[in-house]
């Protein structure tokens, strides 16, 4: 989310979509993930950065059971959104509040 650059008001990320080949558009700004390879989860949570947090929902209840927690932090506009999945807050001593 710090790796970008402007163009005439227009901000493009570092993380490309690979269905457009375009800078992603999603609105995730950080994914966190536990599982059992490192190589993986960086890839995994570069690919839900580019889903957001919907399809990343669904594909975490129907794919990824050796991943055991995600947290996902996306920005709206001026609003910040926490979403744990999989019993992640549990992992932190304390949840995190907007």
């Amino acid at each position: 989310y710090r790796n970008y650059f402007e163009i005439a008001g227009v901000r493009y990320g570092h993380i490309l979509d690979p269905r457009t080949g375009w800078p992603a558009k999603r609105h995730v700004i950080s994914v966190t993930i536990t599982g059992p390879e490192c190589g993986r989860v960086d890839g995994l949570a570069t690919a839900l950065t580019v889903l957001g947090p919907d399809q990343s929902r669904e594909l975490f209840k129907d794919r990824l059971a050796d991943y055991k927690a995600m947290f996902m932090i996306e920005k709206e506009d001026r609003s910040v959104h926490y979403i744990y999945m999989n019993g992640f807050e549990k992992l932190m001593n304390t949840k995190v509040t907007p």
